[in-house]
Order: structure tokens, then C-alpha cells, then sequence
């Protein structure tokens, strides 16, 4: 589990609810406790140097470096990872680089454990005031990004730690990076299980690995051939196929261009494995693509599709919501249009 003072999540969901367009996010920290579980005691917003845009949020180093020396001479806590936002852009776990992100600081700082927590803005809530969901993670071996099944537990009140920074002279006389939220607001949010929810979630349980598969490196089998009725050849029964099924058989034989269009793929398992988000990058990180694919009793569909890049403020909704359109004909066209933004 993860703990967070209520003052530090809101902290960190009303900068994300300033933001509904472009990423933000911060640092956290805390302390660990001796199974393995982290409690958040602050978490900042961006530093003065750091970097935000429609894809891509890097903390400023300086300023997190700074913080964490400051608190552990003062209050004896330390760094314990960062957060950050995937505001509207519809991927709403931990991609293939902020997991990275977290190996390469690990192996560097040679610390074992971190943690993370994304917000995102909830299904079509896309603006300023709208549901923002939560989502913690915890890495048991950080260097080997290493995942564990994960819930969000808010602590009441105040964290100490900011309220000897409001003691030692309110709040307005910290930098914007340390501020907390207004008193006054109170945007709506929802907790979301980083992994499916452990049936019994016991105090300082010891934390499992997560499953998580990437598609760096995988050889494109041979594709899925069409019957004239429209469904693949030798597909199982309707609403019989898990992600595993939609993965091997439906979305790797369809991604032999990927490595030639330059691009960086991933998949994840959704709605309890019973469909697969597809993300698709350019390798500069300026344009990003996720597919949402199930299967809808006759092929493998794409039933939401947005796109993001670097140098807008928008994310675009090609799928929406209720919509569907086969998969080769979604993928190529993401393909196709990654490859023209770079």
C-alpha cells in the first residue's frame, strides 16, 4: 500500500486539475516502513526548472536534490519517487519510459525500493474541475522496475511536515513548487488500484511483483487472416478472449512497421484482462498514440484512440467513447500518423 496525507493529495490533484492539457508533476517524500510500504508526508509541485508538455514531464533535479537534503537534515525523511499526470491524454497507467525513469535513478542512487503515483483525468472529463483519479505504484526492486499490486491510502489531516512549513511562516512565504492547495478547493477525485485489488489488502502487507509485458523486441508473428464473415480465422467463441489471446494473435502480427516507422510500443492489460491499451510513441517523445483494443464477438476492435503532442495543448480523440473500428485499420492509421508527426 501507499499512505498519503490528505493535504499532500491535495497538493498533487490541484496542480493536476490546473493543468488538464499538458503534463505536470513533482516529488515525493517520506518514509518507508519496514515491509516495504512508503508514506508520503510531501509532495511538491514542479520545480522552477522543470520541464511540462503535452507527453513528456522531467522534475527539476536541482530543485528535488535540494528539497530532499533540506528535509532529511531537518525532519530525517527522504526522496521516495515522484508523481506526475497523464491529464486527458487516455493512458492511464505508467508508461514504458516513466518505468524506465525509475530504473535508471535507482541503479544511479543505488536505492532498492520507489514509488510513483499518476493522475489522470477520468473518463471524459477533460478540463479543469473535472474527476481526477489517483493511482499509486511501488517497485520492490526499483533497479529491475520491479511492480507490486497497490492501493492508495489517505491519511486525515495535515501532514507534520507541512505544517512546520506553515508554522515557520505560512504559506505564502514558500516557493510555488512547495505550496499546497487552497483552502477553499475541493475538485472531485477516485482512487484506482495500480493492479487488481489483492483480496485481502492486510496493514504493511509484503508487496507482490506485478505482471506487466512489454512488446520491445517482439518478433511479428504471422498476421491474422480475415474469413468472409469477418472474423479471424480460428477465433475463439465470442467474449471468450483474454489480453494474452487479443495480444499473441491480434496486435503483435500487426506490428511488423513499428521498428521501421521509428516508433516505441507497449501493451497493458485492462478492464481485468479483458482488453489491452496499446501505446505507441516516436522515439523523440513529441507524439503519442494509445489504443484501447477488445474484442467485440466477431475481430479484435479499437473502441478509443487519442492522440498528443509536444508542441500542443490538446490531446485529439480519433476512437471516442462508444465508438469502434477494426484494429488493423486503427493501427495502421496510428502508425501512419506517428510517423508523419515526426
Amino acid at each position: 500500500m501507499l499512505r498519503i496525507y490528505a493535504s499532500e493529495l491535495r497538493a498533487l490533484l490541484h496542480e493536476t486539475s490546473e493543468y488538464p492539457q499538458i503534463e505536470t508533476g513533482g516529488s515525493l517524500l517520506g518514509l518507508w516502513s519496514v515491509n516495504g510500504n512508503p508514506t508520503v508526508f510531501l509532495a511538491t509541485r514542479p520545480g522552477p526548472g522543470s520541464q511540462r508538455s503535452a507527453t513528456h514531464f522531467v522534475q527539476d533535479a536541482a530543485f528535488h536534490n535540494q528539497v530532499e537534503r533540506r528535509l532529511l537534515e531537518s525532519d530525517g525523511i527522504q526522496s521516495l519517487g515522484l508523481w506526475h499526470s497523464h491529464h486527458s491524454l487516455g493512458l492511464h497507467e505508467l508508461s514504458g519510459g516513466d518505468r524506465r525513469r525509475t530504473q535508471d535513478a535507482a541503479r544511479r542512487s543505488r536505492r532498492a525500493r520507489s514509488c510513483d503515483l499518476l493522475t489522470y483525468f477520468s473518463g471524459s472529463s477533460t478540463q479543469a474541475g473535472g474527476e481526477i483519479s489517483v493511482k499509486p505504484y511501488v517497485y520492490t526492486d526499483a533497479a529491475a522496475g520491479v511492480l507490486a499490486p497497490t492501493q492508495l491510502v489517505v491519511l486525515d489531516g495535515m501532514s507534520p511536515i507541512r505544517a512546520a512549513m506553515l508554522r515557520a511562516g505560512g504559506d505564502a512565504h514558500l516557493s510555488p513548487a512547495l505550496r499546497g492547495a487552497p483552502d477553499t478547493w475541493a475538485g472531485p477525485w477516485r482512487s484506482a488500484d495500480s493492479t487488481a485489488a489483492l483480496a485481502a489488502q492486510e496493514e504493511d502487507q509484503p508487496v507482490q511483483e506485478r505482471h506487466r509485458r512489454s512488446l520491445f523486441g517482439r518478433r511479428p508473428k504471422e498476421a491474422t487472416v480475415e474469413t468472409s464473415a469477418g472474423a479471424p480465422a480460428g477465433a475463439p467463441a465470442a467474449n471468450s478472449v483474454e489480453w494474452e489471446e487479443l495480444l499473441e494473435r491480434h496486435v503483435a502480427p500487426l506490428l511488423g512497421g513499428v521498428d521501421q516507422a521509428g516508433l516505441e510500443c507497449e501493451a497493458e492489460p485492462i478492464a481485468e484482462g479483458r482488453a489491452l491499451q496499446v501505446l505507441l510513441r516516436t522515439k523523440t517523445r513529441t507524439a503519442t498514440r494509445v489504443l484501447y483494443v477488445a474484442w467485440d464477438g466477431r475481430q479484435a476492435v479499437v473502441f478509443r484512440d487519442t492522440g498528443a503532442w509536444a508542441n500542443r495543448t490538446e490531446s485529439v480523440e480519433y476512437v471516442r467513447e462508444n465508438e469502434a473500428i477494426a484494429l488493423p485499420r486503427a493501427l495502421d492509421g496510428a502508425i501512419r500518423g506517428l510517423t508523419t508527426a515526426r
